[in-house]
This record gives structure tokens, C-alpha cells and sequence, in this order.
């Protein structure tokens, strides 16, 4: 299949998605890894729309859950990032999405940006987690435990998919700020690599 068609498909499909959810604006958020591997000959058959909805993901605000599925199922898109903070009224919606294709081969992805501390989109849903800088304080092991516990509680509101953790260094300098915080775990290499890899491995 022409690389230019798959393009020409990308643009396409992102139109429509913007233009379908224009009361929220929407943004694409890069390639949408996948769980398990699908023969090269096979997607070579798939048309290019196909194709380009395999790697596009975009963000959407809870507001506009209810048309998610339907459009995830007619452009064949890879899923969406869940922005913004999902009610208790917004459950059924997010499981809703996250089943819209699973008659097909490549289930919907249902993603979330829940690092703990400052980011965490599903606070009030299923409670805090620590910063990621206070985790790094933690024993690994009590890292990777309360990471697989909110993991469990993600998964029963739908979510298949968590954009965590954040692997960046934080500045060793207290004069130069990197903007990121305590999103860090830490300015030690081996601290980051120890609490992010319990808290990935939990997940």
C-alpha cells in the first residue's frame, strides 16, 4: 500500500473526527501501540483508511463520551484518550467505548493520563495516588502493589490504556527548572528507573 494514501487517509479521518466532535476540540496524541502482533500480510490487505485509523488516538473530554463509540466504530479508529475528569454518570459510556469494536480484531484502546499526584484524571472515582516524586520515597514493592490495585480500579471503568509513568529526570540543579515538578521521581537515574519501573511493572 502507498505510504501517500495512508497520509492522505490520516487527514482524512482527523477531519471527520474533528468535525464530529467540534463542541469539544479534540487533538491527536501520536501512534497507538497495540498488545499483540498482526501479521504484515494482513495489514497490507486492510484499505488505507483502515490502515490510518490503527494510529490515530485522540483526546476527548467527558462531555462528548456518548458519541465515542460510534465514531470509533465507523472510521475504524484506534480508541481514545479520555481528558478532563469522567463522573460516575460517565462509567457505562467509557465501558461502552471500550467494547465498541471487540467484535473485530483490534479492540478499542480507552486510554488516560493518571500518573498519581497532579495528574490524575480519575481522582474522584476511584481516589488519590501519591506523586510521583513521594512514590520514589516508597519501598518498590509498596510502589508496584498501590500501581497494580489503581490498575484494577482503571480497568473496571473501562480504561485499557495508562499514559504513566513519566520517566523524565528531574533537574539536580534548584536553579534550573525543567517544568515538570514532582512529576519526577526523581534527578537520580537509578531512583527513576526503581520506583517508574514498580509503578509500570504494577500497572
Amino acid at each position: 500500500m502507498a505510504a501517500g494514501a495512508v497520509g492522505w487517509a490520516l487527514i482524512a479521518l482527523t477531519e471527520q473526527v474533528v468535525a464530529q466532535t467540534a463542541s469539544s476540540p479534540v487533538s491527536g496524541v501520536g501512534s497507538a501501540p497495540r498488545s499483540s502482533c498482526i501479521d504484515a500480510d494482513v495489514v497490507r490487505g486492510w484499505s488505507p483508511q483502515r490502515q490510518a485509523g490503527q494510529v490515530l488516538m485522540f483526546s476527548i473530554q467527558p462531555s462528548n463520551l456518548g458519541a465515542a463509540p460510534e465514531i470509533v466504530r465507523r472510521l475504524d479508529l484506534a480508541g481514545f484518550l479520555v481528558r478532563g475528569n469522567p463522573a460516575k454518570a460517565d462509567v457505562a459510556k467509557l465501558i461502552a467505548l471500550r467494547d465498541s469494536k471487540r467484535a473485530v480484531d483490534m479492540p478499542t484502546m480507552v486510554a488516560v493520563d493518571e500518573e498519581g499526584g497532579r495528574v490524575q484524571h480519575l481522582r474522584t472515582l476511584i481516589g488519590p495516588l501519591a506523586s510521583p516524586r513521594a512514590q520514589s520515597r516508597l519501598p518498590v514493592e509498596l510502589v508496584r502493589k498501590q500501581a497494580a490495585a489503581h490498575a484494577r480500579r482503571m480497568r473496571a471503568l473501562g480504561f485499557t490504556v495508562n499514559f504513566g509513568p513519566v520517566a523524565d529526570l528531574a533537574s539536580s540543579d534548584p536553579k534550573l527548572k525543567n517544568g515538570i515538578g514532582d512529576r519526577a521521581y526523581s534527578a537520580d537515574p537509578a531512583i527513576v528507573a526503581a520506583a517508574a519501573g514498580a509503578f509500570a511493572d504494577g500497572m
